[in-house]
């Protein structure tokens, strides 16, 4: 993939300014149409949204909010995942244009049972709405998720908060399930595997005192976040993947994950997420008081 400066992705910024009544900005690098159709869900189909502008990481998102270089007569907006952020740093940059997701990222937000019912209800065009929820038994897949990752992403998150450099959310969700009827399911053995291995080599590339100050800390940011763990747990990486395959088993699903993010994006009602509702409300009145 091409990398572009900061600087460079404001710039044709500049040049669409006439197509996008905000400017959005993203750390994601691909479905770009998942966020214009969850924004265009917020504001109505009378904004004008071409694109949102993919800043290819974090880093750069927040490296181009703070430099305060913006388009003339627009009003920005600059969105980042939460990751595990809140977790193990409890503290996050501010800026008034700035907006951390509640959750590790975008695709947590997506998680919401009447979306995935209404998506699903284009690929069971004969069955019930009743029945479609029997069909995807959406709250049972999250509590099975939950319950089989969430200890082992707190652990994660101490493990960002000593920096031991260990592997984490980059070690795949699929070793750590069992294949049934082509739909992954969280195994216990192998997580309980993966947690206790994790933990003994984080352990001796710091120290049990460390450890245990580190788990500490984490369990305090979490009481504080209020974040539970559908919001923690990466939706990108974990929770996604296996109720995309869930779906595309039990619903018939025949599109592609991407696909399936846009289509939720177009139907939820961001109720994850009520502060990027408010953010995106926020940008677009900017917008109008601008021109």
């Amino acid at each position: 993939m091409v990398q572009y400066s900061s600087d460079e992705i404001i710039a044709a910024a500049y040049l669409s300014r006439t197509s996008n009544d905000i400017l959005v900005f993203v750390e994601d690098t691909a479905c770009m149409n998942m966020y214009v159709k969850l924004i265009k869900n917020i504001l109505g189909d009378h904004i004008q949204l071409n694109e949102v502008f993919q800043m290819q990481g974090k880093t750069n998102v927040i490296k181009a909010c703070k430099s305060l270089n913006r388009v003339p007569g627009k009003a920005h907006l600059f969105i980042v995942d939460g990751d595990l952020e809140r977790l193990h740093k409890g503290r996050l940059t501010r800026h008034k244009e700035l907006y951390w997701i509640n959750g590790y990222c975008s695709e947590n937000i997506l998680l919401e049972e009447n979306a995935f019912i209404k998506v699903m209800s284009s690929w069971m065009n004969n069955t019930s709405q009743n029945e479609i929820a029997n069909t995807i038994d959406f709250t049972n897949q999250i509590e099975k998720i939950e319950n089989a990752f969430g200890d082992l992403f707190i652990l994660y998150a101490i493990e960002m908060r000593l920096k031991t450099g260990l592997q984490t959310v980059k070690h795949s969700m699929h070793h750590l399930c069992n294949i049934i009827d082509t739909i992954p399911n969280p195994c216990e053995n192998k997580i309980r595997q993966r947690y206790n291995s994790l933990k003994a080599d984080i352990i001796a590339k710091s120290s049990e005192e460390k450890f245990e100050n580190a788990k500490q800390t984490v369990l305090e940011y979490l009481e504080k976040s209020n974040l539970t763990p559908i919001q923690f747990i990466s939706g990108k990486d974990y929770i996604f993947p296996i109720l995309f395959l869930h779906v595309v088993k039990k619903c018939g699903y025949k599109g592609k994950k991407d696909t399936l993010k846009a289509d939720l994006a177009e139907r939820i009602s961001l109720e994850k997420d009520a502060g990027l509702k408010n953010a995106i409300k926020r940008t677009y009145r900017a917008s109008q008081s601008a021109s």
